[in-house]
């Protein structure tokens, strides 16, 4: 596109259209191409530091990343509900992001050794006694720290098999249950 000035000018300059591609026909598109997935969308508020790739999700992100990620997530409401099943480092990037499960089920499940959280709103899980804030299953080495964790029936709730995890700088509140160990 870049290396085509003449059709700059038929976008945004003098209004003409490009130059005919050849073939003698008449089916011309004169309007400015799109790209899906980028080239004029403004970045994802989801940003992996290590893959260098932004997301609108964070789940997405999560998905996308591999071992040892590093997942920074921009100030705004998240309206999902998500499970991290590899060793990540997820953080809030001015402690203003918010996690909004929808009032259904468990927010955050963590279900891989070695992930940090930290720095989120985490909001409106299920009232159901197995939902929770933050649910830990099986997990070790993790780090749960600087989160507000509300209107959930846990706020953090480590299952079975959670052993040298730290949780800690945590603000539970409007739960049924502040920190359930299983």
């Amino acid at each position: 596109f870049i290396d085509h000035p003449e059709y700059v000018d038929a976008i945004w300059g003098s209004g003409n259209p490009p130059p005919s591609s050849g073939g003698g026909g008449t089916n011309r598109d004169y309007l400015p191409f799109a790209i899906q997935n980028g080239w004029n969308a403004p970045p994802g508020p989801v940003h992996n530091l290590d893959q260098a790739t932004d997301h609108n999700k964070i789940q997405w992100a999560i998905d996308n990343a591999t071992s040892g990620d590093r997942i920074i997530v921009d100030d705004g409401t998240y309206f999902e509900n998500l499970v991290i099943d590899k060793p990540l480092t997820i953080s809030a990037t001015n402690n203003m992001a918010i996690i909004d499960g929808g009032n259904s089920g468990t927010i955050v499940e963590i279900q891989s050794n070695g992930v940090e959280l930290g720095g989120f709103e985490i909001r409106n899980g299920g009232a159901l006694a197995g939902d929770s804030g933050i649910k830990l299953n099986n997990v070790n080495l993790s780090n749960i720290h600087d989160n507000n964790i509300t209107n959930v029936y846990n706020g953090i709730y480590l299952m079975s098999g959670c052993n040298n995890n730290t949780i800690e700088n945590n603000t539970i509140y409007t739960t049924d249950v502040g920190v359930n160990v299983l």
